[in-house]
């Protein structure tokens, strides 16, 4: 806790000051538009698995937000639907109904994707990923 007066302004000088160095985003597993070593932390949520399909969740949303917003965003309103190719999961309809193929594809582009990760973040530096619990939670009464 802060106790005194000049430590709570040199924390709130200290957090405007990250405020300007942060870069929150969203990429896919193409090569990420920053050199080498460019960020000191990662914190990501990557998808797991078949866990969610988010590009066939988010068509719904996509076509309304398309017609009311998609002229101020254009770069992100392109295409008609969300992109599907590039997202990774681990969905056999995605790959001929095959589930092995459809495991080995997922875990090759979330390897590329750290891979693409690690690349751009400084030497000895956190990356936090965030994993879903998978399991479900049970109470017995009695």
């Amino acid at each position: 806790m802060l106790d005194k007066p000049g430590q709570l302004l040199r924390a709130a000088a200290l957090a405007q000051s990250y405020r300007d160095l942060h870069r929150p985003g969203r990429s896919s597993v193409e090569p990420l538009p920053y050199e080498k070593a460019t960020f000191d932390a990662e914190i990501a949520d990557p998808p797991y698995y078949d866990n969610i399909s988010y590009s066939d969740l988010s068509d719904f949303f996509y076509v309304w937000l398309r017609r009311s917003v998609g002229h101020l965003y254009p770069e992100h309103f392109t295409p008609e639907l969300t992109p599907k190719r590039a997202e990774i999961i681990a969905v056999a309809y995605r790959h001929d109904d095959d589930k092995e193929e459809a495991r080995r594809a997922y875990e090759q582009m979330m390897e590329e994707a750290l891979r693409e990760s690690r690349r751009v973040l400084a030497p000895a530096r956190p990356t936090a990923l965030l994993e879903p619990l998978q399991r479900r939670l049970t109470c017995r009464v009695g």
